[in-house]
């Protein structure tokens, strides 16, 4: 529950720091400073950019039931159940 509940504040600190980049590349684009257009991926690049570092995904996959039962098992024993 830990692991899911850290990974949900990361998802919920990047769709803010994307609407921040977005906010802030309209601004830098109205101020007519910039020969180039801002990007709002130019200021922030967002978890789904970032994939090639790695898989952050902490959902764990099983490829058969009776590995998932052991896993359960180890579990169980794990925290006394």
């Amino acid at each position: 529950m830990l692991e899911a509940f850290v990974e949900e504040e990361k998802r919920q600190d990047d769709m803010q720091n994307q609407r921040v980049s977005w906010f802030t590349s309209h601004l830098m684009n109205a101020s007519g400073n910039y020969k180039k257009r801002i990007q709002p991926t130019d200021l922030y690049k967002p978890m789904d950019y970032r994939e090639e570092q790695g898989n952050s995904n902490i959902v764990k996959r099983f490829e058969s039931p009776s590995q998932k039962e052991e896993y359960l098992k180890q579990l169980m024993m794990k925290f006394g159940k």
